[in-house]
């Protein structure tokens, strides 16, 4: 088989011999992800949102370098002919190649099974395509002037997946109802107003995916799609959902965030084996009671309503995992949420709330609880309880005083505690917060603190540190044992002097000192030049200093130095044995301070640059010296 437009070669399929083009490493064809997340924010016109939040375009192919084509001339579409590792298709991509048309030749390849045609600007498809009678998968996915498929698309008979997402469809195409062996149909970002009842002629059809068009309504007949398991239909403007939809009795996931449903018919607690349901951004101010029936509920999304209270029904979700009611209005939640024992994420974040219900220490699988901007003035006495909590976020609530609580959550990784929107509640942070030592995200800006307490050297896995917009005047030395910081921000405080081994956080990104007028050291000029200006002036700084200051330190030092030490100190220092006895032959005969003083300084003089007060203090330590290694410590450089 000759054709224009592909490099044809033999190849073996399935113990025949075939014609195909020339072929290369495979790409992965588009198609619908298994797992499909629409809880990220999304452009409010739907033909705006980008393609990269969709995964549907695969890498394009780089072109091979080509010599001078002779007659007749080859086109090269570097068309990709190969068997998908995922379903065993034989498949053609012809992805993202700028077509306005499809090459005639294509559809000599009757033994194709997937035809990947998304990314192009293809206006219409021709009558051709209904010739592929092996065709199982095709794409059209952003051909955004596609506004149809032509009758002979019901000629594919054994097409069971088609993907339109992004193209210019004012309706589904009529062709489409009468495939009865699809499984999967994807409509996602088209120009939609309604579905035809003869959508019921699917009736093997697992997803359908109808997000980001204009639908109103839904037709009864959407309930006697009774194989569907998945369905997607948020970001539409449906206003409420038919009983029927309660008979999809095997549908596992049902998207329906940002639309303007205002009630929910009781029918959905029919859906018996629903595991995740989304219903964020609509307009509900209440839920059925029949909800409660839905036990196999592993995510309830219920952000972003105008709900005033949850049914105690909510209570019976034994397998619930994940419950989101935040931005809504409620004041309180009811205690029965407590029974929701496999529960790893409660979100009541913006709402209205003055106090916890008593049990919340029975969520002993919680690991998330975001509860910021609401109106709790304490904390339950026995939340220390919730041996799992990684991650808590109390920002922006109503706390007289720092909620010490909180520091019986000796399993966080994740603490909030800014007050975001103005408002200064804690003045203090007590001394134990170093106790949660697993901590890798300390929230406290927005605060009236005046000083961090010394002990937070102890949270050596902190990655980010938010202490702007407080009233600090310092930062303690010991924030340079923090070596695993990624991000401080201590901007718009009372800074004078910055910590001179800050520059030892050797894995910080990102630091933000602004509007800190009374900063003097490092000077304004060198940090508004950023953190590697700052990082190099405390060094060199430091350097100069302590080539200054450190034989007065080893001065102080030498007088603690006991008659029995000063031996073992200059051989840990890497002193040799002549130059001991050198020391000792010059000194008076019991003046062990001078002899430590002269160890200390032949050491200095070996690297300056390396032996200083820090690692002085490591070969102090190592030797059990505890009683020197607290004496330095003490004497600031």
């Amino acid at each position: 088989m000759t054709m224009n437009v592909l490099r044809p070669q033999r190849l073996r399929v399935d113990g025949q011999e075939i014609s195909l083009p020339r072929q290369s490493p495979p790409t992965s064809p588009l198609g619908r992800q298994t797992s499909r997340d629409e809880c990220s924010s999304s452009p409010d016109d739907p033909q705006d949102a980008p393609e990269a939040e969709q995964g549907e375009s695969p890498l394009s192919h780089v072109p091979d370098d080509t010599e001078e084509p002779t007659e007749p001339v080859i086109v090269d579409y570097r068309a990709e002919l190969y068997k998908d590792p995922d379903n065993g298709y034989l498949t053609l991509d012809l992805s993202n190649k700028k077509l306005e048309t499809i090459p005639p030749e294509v559809f000599e390849i009757k033994e194709i099974e997937g035809l990947l045609l998304q990314d192009n600007d293809l206006e219409s498809l021709p009558s051709e395509i209904g010739t592929l009678p092996n065709l199982r998968y095709l794409n059209l996915s952003n051909n955004s002037r596609l506004e149809g498929l032509p009758d002979e698309v019901g000629n594919l008979r054994k097409l069971a997946h088609i993907s339109l997402i992004h193209c210019s469809l004012p309706q589904i195409p009529p062709v489409l109802l009468t495939l009865t062996g699809l499984d999967i149909l994807d409509l996602d970002r088209n120009k939609l107003q309604s579905i035809p009842d003869e959508i019921s002629n699917l009736q093997v059809l697992r997803e359908l995916w109808l997000t980001g068009n204009q639908l109103e309504t839904l037709p009864d007949s959407i309930g006697l799609l009774m194989n569907l398991q998945k369905l997607g239909l948020s970001r539409n403007r449906l206003t409420s959902l038919p009983d029927e939809l309660g008979n999809l009795l095997f549908l596992r996931e049902l998207w329906l965030r940002d639309n303007k449903l205002m009630t929910l018919p009781a029918s959905i607690g029919e859906m018996v084996n629903l595991l995740r349901l989304n219903l964020e951004e609509n307009r509900l101010t209440y839920l059925p009671e029949e909800m409660g029936k839905m036990e196999s509920l592993l995510v309830l999304r219920l952000e972003g309503n105008n709900l005033r209270s949850i049914p105690a029904q909510i209570g019976q979700l034994s397998n619930l995992e994940e419950l989101g009611l935040s931005e809504n209005k409620l004041v309180k939640l009811p205690d029965d949420v407590c029974n929701l024992e496999n529960l790893k994420e409660l979100a009541v974040g913006k709402n209205r709330i003055e106090e916890f219900p008593e049990g919340l220490s029975r969520l002993s699988n919680l690991e998330t609880l975001f509860a910021n901007q609401n109106r709790l003035a304490y904390l339950p006495r026995d939340i220390g309880k919730l041996r799992h909590l990684r991650e808590l976020s109390i920002a922006s609530n109503e706390f007289e005083d720092f909620p010490e609580e909180v520091l019986d959550l000796t399993s966080l990784e994740k603490l909030y505690m800014g007050q975001w929107g103005g408002g200064e509640r804690f003045t203090e942070i007590p001394e134990e917060i170093g106790s949660l030592v697993k901590l890798r995200v300390l929230g406290l800006d927005s605060n009236a603190f005046r000083n961090i307490p010394d002990s937070i050297e102890n949270l050596r896995h902190l990655r980010e540190l938010y202490l702007d917009h407080n009233k600090l005047e310092a930062l303690p030395d010991g924030i340079s044992f923090l070596r695993n910081l990624r991000e401080i921000d201590v901007g718009t405080n009372r800074l004078k002097r910055l910590p001179t081994c800050l520059d030892r956080l050797t894995r910080l990104k990102k630091f933000n000192v602004e509007k800190n007028p009374q900063l003097v050291y490092p000077p304004q000029d060198v940090c508004k030049q950023g953190i590697k200006a700052i990082f190099c002036f405390l060094e060199e700084d430091r350097k100069k200093r302590e080539a200054e200051e450190m034989p007065r330190v080893f001065n102080r030092l030498s007088l603690r130095v006991g008659a029995h030490q000063w031996r073992p100190i200059a051989r840990e220092l890497g002193l040799s044995e002549a130059n001991i006895g050198a020391i000792k032959d010059k000194a008076k005969e019991g003046d062990t301070a001078e002899l430590a003083f002269q160890a200390f300084m032949r050491w200095r003089g070996k690297n300056p640059s390396r032996n200083d007060k820090a690692t002085l203090s490591k070969h102090l330590q190592a030797l059990g010296m505890g009683n020197l290694v607290t004496c330095l410590k003490e004497m600031d450089i």
